[in-house]
């Protein structure tokens, strides 16, 4: 342990150690709070420092010196290292292999350029017959695969239903609240209740499946219909609509350190019903209500200076849309303008604004969603569609949609994050079971595209 201090810094430990629990760059870079570049610079400095050239041997190389522990099953899943093994010079498009499989998949682990030492294991009786045991599980696997799906349409199956959990309720249930993840636990801010318009917040902790409501932390500008991003360890929630009817211009930043709200200079304009994204460690601002139209506007709010800035601004006006980012770019998905639902798909570059273009159009929904619950996995997006009670997956890459099959019994509505390995989706006050969440382990699971027979 003492040699990995002197050799890597705190910052390279922490991400050693997410890369060991399998986490991607997106992931990572989610959980410290930086730029995915920022990631791949430390995964280089890492595999340069330890002389590794894969995410396997830094993984291995974790574990064996106490950086991480791992239970004996996935111990077993990675491949022998030869530690006399000579690694080649580590490079971007190795690092960024590994995050560009998809995300419903667990990762395969790569194994290391040993030279010829690998070609020597892939011929050892224990390869050959742990080949011939995965072909087998991998036609029973098919097998059942077409025996369970349905045999029309195109889709995506989420089979293993037992992965679906539910949750406890939140003690207040609410909708058109924000919710974040901080410090691996979720936030719960604002929304409408019962009882109208509410300034509480409340915490879930996933470890012991619990909501507590954090009395002495309530919202100072009781709001509804907004979002909220991390950005140094602080949440920032701007504007929202008020019990009167107002959309405010309010901006508020709350420390869940010392549970401390803090005020800061307005918006622009008043806002409500907007969508929020973070990039590069800015927060960005897409549309919303003005209180009388729907807006087209685009801000963004640099915690270090204080200052807002407009930019360029959205080709399709719209409220309650949903936005997520890809590989530094946003995705603004559906919502509503004063014509009704849109399928309005549309894709946001921050590097380009200003220089030329930033926005381009993207594959529309397949069908209009109003108040889209969206989340990014790492090349791939996630669209609920609460009044249809569906899910599509987008592919950036291919540009095409395709449906998600979900249980029929889980609540949906206009909320839903990315909490380490685990998809959250929160239900409506007015379902059966008010507030409910439901949990979906992403890791080890497979979206598999479906074609008619």
């Amino acid at each position: 342990m003492a040699e990995v201090t002197a050799q890597l810094s705190d910052r390279e430990q922490e991400v050693l150690r997410l890369v060991a629990t399998g986490a991607t760059n997106q992931q990572i870079a989610n959980t410290l709070n930086i730029s995915i570049n920022t990631v791949k610079v430390h995964l280089r400095n890492i595999f340069e420092k330890i002389e590794v050239t894969s995410r396997t041997e830094a993984t291995m190389y974790a574990v064996r010196n106490g950086l991480v522990e791992m239970d004996r099953g996935r111990l077993a899943a990675l491949p022998d290292i030869c530690e006399s093994a000579v690694p080649a010079e580590p490079s971007a498009d190795a690092e960024e292999s590994a995050d560009t499989a998809s995300p419903f998949v667990e990762q395969v682990l790569v194994l290391p350029n040993v030279n010829l030492m690998w070609r020597s294991w892939l011929r050892t009786p224990r390869f050959l017959t742990s080949l011939g045991l995965i072909i087998c599980l991998g036609a029973v696997a098919l097998g059942l695969w077409k025996w369970y799906v349905p045999t029309f349409g195109t889709s995506v199956a989420m089979p293993e239903v037992e992965k679906w959990k539910r949750r406890a309720p939140l003690t207040s249930p609410r909708k058109d609240f924000a919710v974040v993840d901080y410090d691996n636990r979720l936030y719960v801010i604002g929304g409408t209740t019962s009882s109208g318009v509410s300034d509480s917040v409340e915490r879930y902790d996933p470890v012991t499946n619990t909501w507590v409501p954090l009395s002495m932390s309530n919202k100072p500008t009781p709001v509804t219909g907004v979002q909220a991003v991390v950005l140094g360890g602080r949440i920032y929630v701007p504007g929202g609509e008020q019990a009167n009817g107002a959309v405010s211009a309010a901006f508020e930043v709350y420390d869940p350190r010392n549970e401390h709200w803090q005020k800061l200079e307005d918006l622009p304009a008043p806002r409500s019903h907007y969508a929020l994204a973070k990039v590069e460690g800015k927060l960005y601002l897409f549309g919303g209500w003005d209180g009388r139209q729907d807006a087209a506007d685009v801000w963004s709010y640099d915690p270090a200076s204080g200052l807002w800035e407009k930019h360029t601004s959205l080709p399709t006006p719209r409220r309650n849309a949903g936005a997520a980012v890809i590989d530094g770019l946003v995705y603004i998905v559906g919502g509503e303008s004063a014509q009704g639902p849109l399928r309005t798909h549309e894709r946001y570059d921050p590097t380009n604004d200003g220089n030329s273009q930033p926005w381009t159009s993207a594959a529309p929904l397949p069908a209009a969603i109003s108040t889209p619950a969206l989340v990014a996995l790492v090349n791939e997006l996630i669209v609920f569609d609460p009044s249809r009670h569906l899910a599509l997956q987008f592919t950036p890459t291919t540009e095409k949609w395709s449906a998600i099959a979900i249980p029929q019994d889980t609540p949906l509505s206009s909320r839903s994050i990315l909490l380490g390995t685990n998809l959250y989706i929160f239900g409506l006050p007015t379902d059966p079971h008010p507030g409910i969440v439901s949990e979906y382990h992403i890791l080890s699971s497979t979206f598999l595209p479906l074609t008619a027979n």
